[in-house]
Order: structure tokens, then sequence, then C-alpha cells
């Protein structure tokens, strides 16, 4: 699989101060994008959708691409102060047989 984009939502409340990495799992896991802080989840954030991907450029983004045998993670660097959230995570990608 080669994963394009990662859409958080659902949110169950305010999540502006933590801090994310995406990628495969068992490592780093920050392969697909490194730390990211969920600054745009703030008042209104029940009804708020973060879309997280690799930002294009001039230079083209090199991908992760998962076999089989792998699976993707969301890891939570830095959690929110002000106590635990939760939110569902939906990983948009392009299926590839190896």
């Amino acid at each position: 699989m080669i994963p394009v984009l990662l859409i958080l939502c659902d949110f169950d409340e305010a999540v502006d101060e933590a801090v994310i990495t995406a990628g495969k799992t068992g490592g780093a896991c920050d392969e697909f994008v490194g730390n990211r802080t969920l600054t745009a989840v703030g008042a209104g954030f029940a009804d708020e959708a973060l879309l997280i991907g690799p930002i294009p450029n001039a230079t083209p983004v090199t991908s992760l691409i998962l076999d089989a045998a792998e699976s993707f993670g969301v890891e939570i660097t830095t959690a929110e102060t002000t106590g635990a959230a939760t939110c569902t995570a939906e990983v948009w990608g392009r299926e590839r047989d190896a």
C-alpha cells in the first residue's frame, strides 16, 4: 500500500497542543509524516477533520510503501496537556501488489 492521506476526525475534545507522527509501526513511525502539531483542532472540534499528508513541492515527495507484512500507525509524540482525547483515524492510499 502507498499511503496518500491521513484523516483524523470525530475528536471528543480539543487537541491543539498534541503532536503526532505517522508511518511504519515497530520503528520510528515517522516515514509518512514527521512531527505534526494538531493546532487546527480547537473550538468547535466535534465537526472538524484534519487532513494530514506530505507537503508537495517543486521536488517530488518520496512516498512510504508498505508491504503485506507491515502496518501503518500514528504515534503521539507529545500528548495534549488538558487530558486524554480520542479520534477516528483513516488512512487513504493506493493498493499495490508486490
